[in-house]
């Protein structure tokens, strides 16, 4: 729990203290990663076990590259998906480009996911996959 809302502070930081409306996917997707990739290097949580439990709630990646979100386990799953994606494909650099972006340019999530590596929901859907094998 303390990594997760770490993750809120982090954001909250990174977005120069603006949390760009209430995109509340995007904010709880940021803490649930943040969560999962920090405690890799938590000497008393076994790597990828934050991942697995949310992986294990997922029944459907419909809601990848949308902005549902109802604050369902599944919800924070999915939206946790999206940020392993973004950082399996291009590191924690990229992610810091989209946080940039949205930043500087006061546009949505997916706005600056679109802008920085010209993905759509579609793209974002077929990265989740090639995360999951």
């Amino acid at each position: 729990v303390l990594l997760h809302e770490m993750g809120h502070v982090l954001e909250y930081s990174l977005l120069g203290g603006n949390g760009l409306g209430s995109d509340r996917k995007r904010a709880e997707g940021f803490a649930a990663w943040f969560e999962g990739y920090s405690s890799q290097y938590a000497s008393t949580i076994p790597k990828g076990a934050v991942q697995r439990r949310y992986r294990s709630l997922i029944t459907s990646r419909a809601d990848v590259g949308a902005s549902a979100f109802s604050g369902s386990g599944e919800d924070y799953a999915i939206a946790s998906l999206e940020f392993e994606a973004i950082v399996a494909r291009k590191g924690v650099s990229g992610l810091m480009d989209i946080y940039e972006a949205m930043d500087r340019e006061r546009c949505s999530f997916y706005e600056a996911l679109q802008r920085r590596f010209g993905w759509g929901p579609k793209d974002l859907r077929r990265e989740v996959k090639n995360i999951e094998g």
